[in-house]
């Protein structure tokens, strides 16, 4: 096995306990009423941080040597990113036609709003926001707000912060975390994003979290055959998705521990992640693919499944049973996803030129 890809097979598994995560955490409140895993929204800062590094690691040289133009990097980017994007839009559009039809949740809601609802979705973009339509300024697919910042940094301005020296790179970052400090204080964690009011404090995040990747991966070292710390590490970080949220003052515990898994935690692992290899792991592919069709699909899907499940009378409540049935449900949405719509799509386009090879690219 080459050791320069058997390393990286660490960050495909690093995505996918990072998506598991946050599936848990938006599909256990409807049975148990709060989240299993209330720090899943920290696994979006890994995604980024995972974003830079693999994104430089592709594309800086070739960027940077004019092989590749900011014009192609833009269409291999959303090549990559839009096939999946559109089956969840596909998914939120037959989700909110079902409610529409069959619950009573939307009678105040024109078709007009609905209609501009589902074609944003299509492309990540926010809407006003509707709260009889869902949670945020993406009120159909919640999650799609770091897609939309993804798209802003890690496409759009992405060539240009590749071409940056890394000590300006590292200044750009430092402005990012002091937006990241002032949020956590004024809020008490981290979280957010969902809504437009909250921009800068996403903007802050991926900032921070891609440029960081993009220096970390200049400066990653040869992979040793010596480390096991990965495997605690990793371990302990899941569990610490666990941690119970604590927010009775401006400056709180969550507030503090959000900062450091943002500053410390997730650069130290990425860097253990690139630089040892505890044992060879076998490549898996599919894993760094289905993470990302997790992300994009876990709520259009899991609403999805849990209005056809209602409308066809086979589920009136929600309970651990029936989430754990619509959970596995979006697992197989996720990897159907993967292996019939988007790598037939992406071998139709490698035919015609267009380049978009799986990478670690972040919600």
């Amino acid at each position: 096995m080459n050791d320069s890809r058997s390393h990286l097979n660490w960050l495909d598994w690093l995505r996918i306990l990072a998506a598991l995560a946050v599936l848990l955490h938006h599909l256990t409140p409807l049975s148990i009423g709060h989240s299993a895993v209330p720090h899943a929204y920290l696994a979006v800062d890994l995604f980024f941080l995972i974003s830079g590094f693999v994104v430089a690691r592709r594309y800086e040289r070739s960027l940077s040597t004019a092989q590749l133009s900011a014009t192609r990097f833009f269409v291999a980017r959303i090549a990559r990113l839009a096939p999946l994007l559109v089956l969840a839009g596909i998914a939120s559009a037959v989700e909110v036609t079902l409610r529409k039809r069959f619950g009573s949740t939307l009678s105040q809601v024109s078709g007009l709003q609905i209609g501009i609802a589902a074609t944003a979705s299509f492309f990540a973009i926010p809407t006003p926001s509707w709260p009889a339509l869902g949670y945020g300024n993406w009120p159909l697919n919640p999650p799609l707000w770091s897609l939309f910042f993804e798209l802003l940094v890690g496409v759009l301005a992405a060539p240009w912060l590749l071409r940056m020296r890394s000590r300006s790179l590292a200044g750009v970052a430092t402005i990012a975390a002091m937006f990241l400090v002032g949020g956590a204080s004024s809020t008490g964690s981290v979280d957010g994003g969902a809504f437009l009011s909250a921009a800068p404090l996403a903007m802050a995040r991926i900032v921070f979290s891609f440029c960081l990747g993009v220096i970390l991966s200049r400066h990653a070292v040869q992979p040793s055959s010596q480390g096991w710390a990965i495997l605690p590490c990793a371990v302990g970080l899941v569990l610490l998705g666990g941690y119970p949220a604590f927010r009775g003052s401006t400056w709180g515990l969550t507030a503090v521990i959000d900062l450091l898994v943002i500053f410390v935690a997730w650069p130290v692992l990425l860097g253990l992640a690139t630089s040892t290899m505890a044992f060879r792991i076998p490549p898996a592919p599919l894993l760094g693919e289905l993470s990302y069709s997790i992300y994009v699909l876990h709520s259009s899907g899991m609403f999805l499944l849990r209005e056809i499940a209602r409308s066809r009378g086979w589920m009136v409540h929600d309970t651990v049973w029936t989430t754990t049935l619509i959970g596995l449900g979006v697992l197989v949405i996720a990897i159907l996803g993967v292996l019939v719509w988007e790598r037939p799509l992406r071998r139709a386009w490698r035919r015609h030129g267009t380049a978009a090879r799986p990478d670690a690219l972040s919600s």
